[in-house]
């Protein structure tokens, strides 16, 4: 495994949502070495690419509330379940207008509520 000297620190990174700058920052390299890293993580099966939509309300404040694996086909709308809960109207959005997030998960990881 090429990334074995540096599988120790990716624990102390939050395993859902993985960012280029949480690596950058975690072993002091560049931004470039950083996202070369985590797309050998990526080819060694240890990451997943992924893409989530913010809600656009203030309320959620940028909350992500969809997530998919990057370059899948994203439905045209999305519901916000905190803002249908909230009464905000509208809370389906369409999902060309909502700002897209790229970033890195550690593979097999699932959030369980």
């Amino acid at each position: 495994m090429l990334l074995g000297k540096y599988w120790d620190k990716f624990g102390s990174i939050t395993p859902g949502k993985i960012s280029i700058e949480d690596v950058r920052s975690l072993y002091g390299i560049s931004r470039l070495e950083a996202r070369t890293l985590c797309e050998m993580a990526v080819s060694e099966g240890l990451f997943e690419k992924k893409v989530g939509l913010t809600c656009p309300s203030p309320g959620c404040n940028g909350r992500i509330i969809a997530e998919f694996d990057l370059g899948s086909k994203l439905p045209e709308e999305i519901l916000c379940v905190i803002c249908e809960a909230d009464g905000i109207e509208p809370s389906t959005y369409k999902t060309d207008k909502l700002e897209k997030v790229e970033y890195y998960k550690l593979a097999n990881y699932h959030v369980h509520n």
